[in-house]
């Protein structure tokens, strides 16, 4: 009798975490459910208050689709500073579209100069989104349209200019001078 009620008891102790457990977990199913019923249906982007990841990212695409890009380009900041790795990556090369979608905008407007910090900020985002992700090809893509709107300065320009004075010189290359074999 007396192993009985230990069983009863021990039973009875041993569901309440597995029962706090399921609570939560249809909590956070439930929360899930009706962020992603918002971002269905749209409603995501008048979504205020402490906001997963995620639905920020929605919100920031619901702006780009409206062409506001400003205020898509501070939600996907936003985004970068607390999401895990491919959402942050994801953020970053929106960003960057958005920074190149401006720019191109504004070169089609015969404002190139307003626009040539928007494409380098741009570069800068898909360098950034390439070294995290080598194999991001819509990245590769992009980058290389904005290096077309805007290159990068040439280093071969340096290779026509002599010396400086008083340049230092590693031994190996000092003439009459060996460090002989170990």
């Amino acid at each position: 009798m007396a192993l009985r009620r230990r069983m009863h008891k021990w039973l009875c102790w041993s569901t309440v975490p597995l029962v706090a457990l399921l609570v939560f977990d249809g909590y956070r199913w439930w929360q899930a459910a009706r962020i992603n019923t918002a971002i269905r249906d749209g409603s995501i982007i008048n979504a205020k208050g402490q906001l997963p990841p995620e639905a920020v990212f929605a919100q920031a695409y619901y702006q780009a689709q409206k062409s506001n890009q400003e205020s898509a380009t501070a939600l996907y900041k936003q985004v970068e500073t607390v999401a895990q790795n491919n959402l942050k990556n994801a953020a970053r090369y929106n960003r960057a579209n958005s920074y190149l979608q401006r720019a191109m905008e504004l070169d089609a407007n015969g404002n190139k100069q307003l626009g040539l910090p928007l494409v380098e900020m741009a570069k800068d985002a898909y360098r950034i989104v390439l070294r995290s992700k080598p194999v991001t090809w819509d990245a590769k893509y992009n980058l290389e349209r904005a290096l077309r709107l805007v290159p990068d300065p040439d280093d071969s320009d340096d290779a026509d200019l002599p010396p400086p004075e008083q340049s230092e010189r590693a031994l190996t290359t000092v003439r009459g001078f060996t460090l002989g074999l170990p």
